[in-house]
């Protein structure tokens, strides 16, 4: 094939080379998709022994702390992730290895920007970075796209210099990570590339920029709970589909979820004998994942809880028994490739759980039971389900309130009858006292 025939499009994806044919052996450094031979030394060990050892002030250990043994263990396993990309916790600066050094001279970003508009931007990023990175103990890679982004921005797109002082301003950090980063739609997104932003220019311009608070950048709000309509055509939807086997995978996702609400790594190393059933009513063990428990299943649902257990084998996991690879992204894949699909109606197990949650809120059941059952740790997770709660009518919140009040005055008074009577005629003293000064 000739590179006339290739067109326009197929030129920007297929290399097009003006050497005779055969091509001369290449003579650079490996392809990284090559395969290592089995055996080799990938040098892993020795990166590791040449990482610079974490240094955390006292201050920063304790707010850390704060917002990180308090959180369940999903957010647990991302904490040490962060920590190793933004590290921007070290309390000394520290001195760039030589591989650090070439490997910032040599980036080009592949899918960051347009490759046109990077050369008259690839020594002022490159030098910011070099500059910032030792205040750092992650990788100067982990980060510069996001400074490569942003820097891009100020010069193509608002024509400013590139000038530290200029490009970092806390003004247009602020405005760019909340108004220029359409292609990212989560505020706790937007609010992390801000905040990186502002660390980079805290160690670049001469005594930092954050010269004022930020109003936070919030949570991406949750999608409603499933109301009762939507509930009968998932039941609808579970019951249209084509085989047995469909069937029993649709019921269990709504059973334990909608009457669980387990989630979806619960769910798909959920067995048969971890569904058992009581005089109590039908209980579920959770033995895998960071928050084992028991959970009871909801009337409704306790039915179909027992039935679906009861028609897999002994030992065999409950969902999909056939799979063997039990990871959470197999009930996602499973629920996509179901026929009948409502129209305009997600399905997914997060959805259930939320519509578990407020169930049992709106029930009246006590907090702490709720987050025992829930597999919670603390009350982050139910921040963005208040406005899905039911306020009640006011005679029903005032009795609420008051009630254990209420209760523990009443026995009081039955207990200690002679105090209290001197207590009230001390008060209708006092009142009488206060009317007559009052009055006069």
């Amino acid at each position: 094939m000739v590179p006339e025939m290739l067109g326009l499009v197929a030129e920007c994806y297929v290399w097009v080379g003006t050497a005779p044919l055969p091509w001369p052996q290449h003579q650079g450094e490996p392809s990284p998709f090559i395969p290592a031979k089995a055996g080799a030394d990938r040098k892993i060990r020795t990166r590791a022994a040449q990482m610079v050892p974490l240094v955390f002030s006292a201050t920063k250990q304790r707010a850390f702390r704060g917002g990180y043994q308090s959180r369940p263990n999903v957010y647990r396993q991302y904490f040490p992730q962060a920590l190793r990309q933004w590290a921007d916790m070290g309390t000394t600066p520290r001195t760039l290895s030589d591989a650090e050094i070439k490997g910032v001279r040599a980036y080009e970003p592949k899918r960051t920007i347009q490759p046109e508009n990077w050369p008259a931007i690839r020594d002022f990023v490159a030098n910011a970075t070099l500059t910032v990175a030792p205040n750092s103990v992650g990788d100067p890679l982990s980060y510069i796209s996001v400074i490569v982004r942003y820097v891009d921005w100020c010069y193509r797109v608002m024509g400013i210099d590139l000038v530290i002082d200029d490009i970092f301003d806390f003004d247009m950090i602020a405005y760019y990570a909340m108004n220029a980063t359409d292609d990212v739609h989560s505020k706790a997104s937007k609010g992390s590339i801000r905040a990186r932003l502002l660390w980079v220019g805290d160690h670049l311009v001469p005594g930092g920029v954050r010269e004022r608070v930020l109003e936070k950048a919030g949570r991406t709000p949750v999608t409603a709970p499933y109301s009762q309509a939507e509930i009968l055509q998932l039941k609808q939807w579970a019951v249209s589909q084509n085989t047995a086997y469909s069937r029993h995978m649709c019921w269990t996702v709504l059973a334990f979820g909608l009457g669980a609400g387990l989630t979806s790594r619960e769910l798909v190393n959920l067995k048969r004998e971890d569904v058992t059933e009581t005089s109590d009513g039908v209980f579920v063990t959770i033995r895998s994942g960071g928050a084992p428990r028991q959970v009871v299943v909801t009337g409704e649902w306790e039915d179909h809880a027992m039935v679906l257990a009861e028609s897999v084998k002994a030992g065999a996991y409950v969902f999909s028994c056939h799979k063997t690879v039990r990871e959470s992204t197999v009930i996602s894949q499973s629920l996509r490739r179901t026929t009948a699909r409502p129209n305009g109606l997600r399905i997914n197990m997060e959805k259930m759980r939320l519509t578990w949650f407020v169930r049992l809120l709106n029930s009246g059941c006590p907090v702490p039971v709720f987050l025992k059952a829930a597999g919670l740790k603390g009350m982050s997770a139910l921040e963005r389900i208040i406005p899905y709660l039911d306020q009640g009518p006011a005679d029903i919140a005032v009795t609420a309130l008051r009630a254990f009040d209420a209760d523990r005055k009443a026995k009081f008074r039955a207990d200690n009858p002679d105090y209290c009577k001197r207590i009230r005629r001390k008060r209708d003293a006092l009142r009488r006292a206060l009317a007559e000064q009052v009055r006069s």
